[in-house]
């Protein structure tokens, strides 16, 4: 085989969606017919099998309806399964990743018994008013090392 029919004969098994025995059947058909017309114009170009078989994706459902409606149909529901268990898994992908980042969204939102609100302007109170107040409080109220 030339190097046209082998460009051919690997966009059309692009093309096959079907199980390896079924592909190797029609890969098998297809060689035989492009050695036939290989055998009549030696040096024909891609062009001119394109022009002959027609377009790989259309060569390639022909050989595919070759192999009798309920193999098609089969195939047809698998690739459709398979396509839809992709669209679900993204789907079920973009819902976790948009459920966690909203939960750190509202967590980080969420007031603790550390956090402080400030609802007026801060006051400024002078050290030795800092320094009173923690005389006049007990030694084991006291947080820090202190007096």
């Amino acid at each position: 085989m030339n190097r046209a029919a082998d460009q051919y004969k690997s966009r059309v098994k692009r093309s096959l969606f079907c199980g390896r025995a079924d592909r190797n059947h029609l890969l098998n058909q297809l060689v035989e017919m492009l050695d036939d017309f290989q055998q009549a114009r030696p040096e024909a170009n891609y062009i001119e099998y394109v022009a002959t078989f027609g377009e790989p994706a259309a060569c390639a459902a022909e050989l595919l309806s070759s192999l009798g409606e309920s193999k098609f149909e089969a195939i047809h529901k698998k690739k459709l399964l398979v396509r839809r268990g992709i669209y679900v898994a993204i789907l079920a992908v973009f819902v976790l990743v948009s459920s966690f980042w909203c939960y750190k969204y509202y967590q980080s939102r969420a007031l603790n018994k550390d956090t402080v609100v400030i609802i007026e302007p801060v006051i400024e109170v002078l050290e030795d008013v800092v320094d009173e107040s923690i005389a006049r409080t007990p030694k084991n109220a006291h947080s820090y090392e202190g007096e």
